[in-house]
Order: structure tokens, then C-alpha cells, then sequence
């Protein structure tokens, strides 16, 4: 019953998340307007989001938010020194850009990682973590069924005309790749303020030159577009496989034997 209820719930909101976005983009070309209203749209999931978690007592919210002052401090000179990269690089590049706009894109990368750590990082790991897996084995496993979720949700990007339709393959990989690195940043740091803003700078950097500085690149041919699949393909794994896969293990690797532990207290308390 528990199984069917979280199916249904997941299918709600990532539907509701599809069609907000739907609306958003046919409504209106403006980017003030679009962007505002995508901040709206990621706030509002976001805490439909929280009160599915309360209400499922998923996870007491104090134990997102440990360790902040250690983590604030990272936060705002990350954002600094990606902002200022930003507008150095507009400057060298003779962009000029709306600071009203740069401000709603920032925030709508910010509110898309609200939504997206919430949803994905919380909601869907901890009630796969609790109810879905058992064993000594549950934090790796529940990590891996998230990340894969994360993944395969990027595949709704294939029916949007912004992107390139080879290139969402490869967002499959990274978005499960980088699925566990945050996951496991997410457990080792137990701060979700923290993974907010990487994913969110993840977004950011990766593009403002699409969205605010308008630079479109041009598709190339079809043998290239394989080409330069494949070899993104092979790049995302080798650094998974040397980086990424390393890195999550060591962070999560004081968790594992006693993760399984909390997980069953948990799901016994929960009926």
C-alpha cells in the first residue's frame, strides 16, 4: 500500500513539473516573465515536496540541516566566485547583461535545485532507503535506485525542442552519475543547503552562455552528433568510474554498516 501511494505521489508531482514547465514556455517568449514564473513553478513543487515528507514523517527536517556553519561559509563563496566568473566572462566577451535578468536566472537555477534535491535527495531516497530496501546493503542500494530515478526523469527533456535530442542521453548519464555524488554529499555533509547550491551552480555554470548570453551552438551533422555522443559518453564513465563511484564510497563508507540499522527502527516506527 505504502508502494502504491509513493508511485502515485511521484507520478503526480513529476507530472504537475511537466506541465508547469509546459505552460511557462508556450505562455509567453519574455524572459523576465518565463523565469519568474519558473521560480514560482519550482517553489510551489517544492513545497508540495515538504509536505508529502512531513506528512509521511519521512525524515525529522533538523537532520537536513546540520553542520551550517561550516557549510555557510562554502556556500556563499562558492556562489560569490561563480557569479563573479559570470559576469568576468560577459565582460571579456563584450556581453552586456540585465542585471534583473541575470538575477531570475540565478534564482530559477536556485529554484530548480531546491525542487530537485527535495524531491529526489529526500523524498524518493528516504522512502526507498526506509520501506523499499533492507540489508546491510540498503544505503548503496537506495542511492543507486535514486540516482537512477534522477536520471531516467531527464528523458522528458528529449520531447523538449530546446534540446538536442542526442544530447539528453547524454544528460541521462551525467544527471545518475552526478546523482550519487550528490547523494552521497548529501549523507556524508547531512546539510541540504549544501547540495541546493551545487546543484543549483551545476545549472548555473553550465548554462549561462545559452540563457543569458544567448549563444546558441550550431547543430552539426549527423556522423559528428554520434561522434561527439559517443565520446561524451565515454568521458562521463571514465570519470565516474576514477572519480565519482570513489569519491561517493568514501563519503558514505562510516554509514553503510550501521545505515540498515536506523532504516528498519525507522520503518517499524512508521508501521
Amino acid at each position: 500500500m505504502k508502494i502504491t501511494k509513493f508511485i502515485v505521489t511521484l507520478l503526480l508531482i513529476l507530472t504537475l513539473n511537466s506541465l508547469l514547465k509546459t505552460i511557462v514556455n508556450s505562455y509567453t517568449t519574455n524572459f523576465q516573465i518565463i523565469y519568474g514564473a519558473k521560480i514560482a513553478a519550482k517553489i510551489l513543487l517544492s513545497l508540495l515536496t515538504l509536505f508529502f515528507i512531513v506528512k509521511w514523517n519521512l525524515v525529522k527536517i533538523k537532520r537536513l540541516f546540520k553542520n551550517n556553519k561550516i557549510v555557510f561559509p562554502l556556500i556563499l563563496t562558492s556562489i560569490f566566485m561563480s557569479v563573479k566568473f559570470v559576469i568576468n566572462s560577459a565582460t571579456e566577451q563584450n556581453i552586456l547583461i540585465i542585471d534583473t535578468n541575470h538575477f531570475l536566472f540565478f534564482f530559477s537555477c536556485l529554484s530548480v535545485g531546491l525542487f530537485e534535491e527535495l524531491f529526489f535527495r529526500v523524498f524518493v531516497f528516504y522512502f526507498l532507503s526506509t520501506f523499499c530496501f533492507s540489508g546491510k546493503n540498503n544505503l548503496i542500494k537506495s542511492i543507486l535506485a535514486t540516482s537512477l530515478i534522477f536520471g531516467l526523469i531527464h528523458f522528458t527533456n528529449f520531447f523538449n525542442p530546446d534540446y538536442d535530442k542526442l544530447s539528453v542521453i547524454n544528460q541521462m548519464f551525467l544527471a545518475f552519475s552526478l546523482g550519487i555524488l550528490l547523494q552521497s554529499l548529501f549523507i556524508k555533509s547531512k546539510n541540504l543547503y549544501l547540495i541546493i547550491i551545487v546543484h543549483a551552480l551545476i545549472n548555473y555554470l553550465g548554462s549561462y552562455k545559452s540563457r543569458l548570453f544567448d549563444i546558441v551552438r550550431e547543430l552539426s551533422d549527423s556522423e559528428n552528433s554520434y561522434t561527439d555522443l559517443t565520446q561524451t559518453l565515454i568521458f562521463i564513465f571514465v570519470i565516474t568510474v576514477i572519480f565519482i563511484l570513489p569519491l561517493s564510497y568514501y563519503m558514505i563508507k562510516p554509514e553503510i554498516k550501521t545505515w540498515h540499522k536506523t532504516s528498519l527502527i525507522s520503518a517499524k516506527s512508521k508501521g
